[in-house]
């Protein structure tokens, strides 16, 4: 399989990343030996890339994920991603939900640390009950600086978002 690049960093990663959400819900719904059937296929394709989120099945995708991969020989190490989604309505600041969601995948996960840990949430111009503005991103003490924390801390290699929400709040 082709391995390319990851954005700025020094990751090579497979073209095919193994996806741990909804579509499928290959590691939410099937048995652990068709879980761990997957797992081994792919693998064996030369994909090296496992995604996931804290909101897949309430977690049960990342306690999958760190079961099967807890049991992989070590030549078998895949990188692994996961993503968080804030509320920005509660009254527990950005930094602390981020602080809180990454150590709880962590433990699901059976891992100290993630290759890539990300905001999942839809970014957006106007604020919302569901959504951030770029101004919550990018603020002194807002979700990027967070982010940097828990790199700072070592819990994560790289940082990043998912690009939901406007193209222009984006940007």
């Amino acid at each position: 399989m082709k391995k390319v690049k990851l954005g700025r960093t020094n990751l090579n990663i497979s073209e095919v990343v193994l996806g741990g959400g909804w579509v499928g819900g290959l590691f939410i719904d099937p048995t652990y030996q068709i879980m761990e059937k997957a797992l081994e296929i792919s693998i064996k394709s030369g994909i090296n890339w496992i995604d996931t989120a804290e909101t897949y099945s309430e977690g049960q995708s990342e306690k999958n994920i760190g079961d099967l991969l807890s049991a992989l020989p070590i030549k078998d190490k895949l990188y692994i991603s996961s993503k968080a989604r804030l509320d920005p309505k509660s009254s527990e600041s950005f930094e602390s939900q981020i602080d809180r969601k990454l150590d709880d995948s962590l433990k699901r996960l059976k891992i100290d640390k993630l290759d890539l840990y990300q905001l999942h949430n839809k970014i957006t111009i106007n604020e919302s009950a569901e959504t951030l503005t770029p101004s919550q991103v990018i603020a002194k003490n807002g979700v990027s600086d967070s982010m940097e924390k828990i790199k700072e801390d070592n819990r994560v290699d790289h940082i990043g978002l998912t690009a939901l929400g406007d193209t222009k709040a984006i940007r």
